[in-house]
């Protein structure tokens, strides 16, 4: 703290009844050893780092109380450890730098003009030194992602979960031996290419039989009985109402009339 507690410019801000911005947000950070408190400015992303006394400080500024009544409830609270009347107008030209209060006075619009060009000219610069900060605008995919997400939402509960461990059981079961081929997609492709590119025995196995085909005939006979025991286990106990209609069946005039 500084020797003379008064100022001579106090009577310029003793007045003003400054508070913080709503987007502002205070934390507190410990670092080697000492407390401090982290300003987050949401709107800019910008962080500035104040002392426990300067916080006691801004966190008296309400909007109600002037400096000078900010200045002495402070010192009422700090004791000795309190901050002097020019400690007080430093802040105050920091947080106002910062562009972080609002104060119970007319807008300066040459003032906030030279703010606004003077944060455009900082984030240009800044840009030019990150290489991740070009942006090309490509595509919007939120109204494309709003329209899938209801068909999405069932792979993401625990069936899809217990779909999951099926496949990766199977995988982990005879991947070694099959190559992990549970449809003709994944098997059949890379042991034409294979075949190709000269492995004369890539339709076979390791004991020299012909394999290609169960990949491929497999999984269709795999869906048919799958079908098969849905309509006879649970398609048959779900309920249906008398005046459904058919799917894909047109009305005749009779019924229509």
């Amino acid at each position: 703290m500084a020797d003379d507690l008064f100022s001579a410019s106090w009577y310029r801000v003793e007045r003003l009844k400054p508070r913080l911005r709503g987007h502002i947000r205070l934390q507190r950070q410990q670092y080697r050893g000492q407390i401090w408190y982290v300003l987050h400015d949401l709107s800019t992303d910008r962080f500035h780092r104040f002392s426990p006394t300067a916080h006691v400080v801004i966190g008296l500024m309400d909007g109600q109380r002037t400096i000078h009544e900010v200045w002495e409830a402070a010192n009422a609270q700090l004791g000795d450890d309190g901050p002097t009347q020019d400690e007080v107008i430093q802040l105050l030209s920091q947080l106002h730098g910062a562009d972080v209060l609002v104060a119970d006075i007319l807008p300066n619009t040459a003032e906030l003009a030279r703010r606004a060009a003077q944060q455009a000219r900082r984030k240009t610069i800044s840009g030019w030194f990150n290489l991740f900060s070009f942006r090309i605008p490509l595509w919007d995919p939120d109204r494309f992602l709003s329209r899938v997400a209801p068909f999405i939402k069932p792979l993401l509960g625990p069936g899809a979960f217990a779909l999951w461990l099926l496949v990766v059981g199977i995988g982990m079961a005879w991947g070694t031996l099959a190559g992990y081929a549970i449809n003709p997609a994944r098997d059949f492709g890379p042991r034409l290419a294979s075949y190709l590119t000269g492995y004369g025995g890539a339709f076979k196995d390791q004991f020299g039989d012909l394999y290609f085909w169960v990949p491929i005939v497999g999984p269709i006979i795999g869906a048919l009985i799958g079908a098969l025991l849905y309509d006879l286990l649970v398609g048959r106990n779900l309920p249906v109402g008398d005046a459904d209609e058919e799917v894909g069946r047109v009305p005749d005039e009779e019924s229509a009339a």
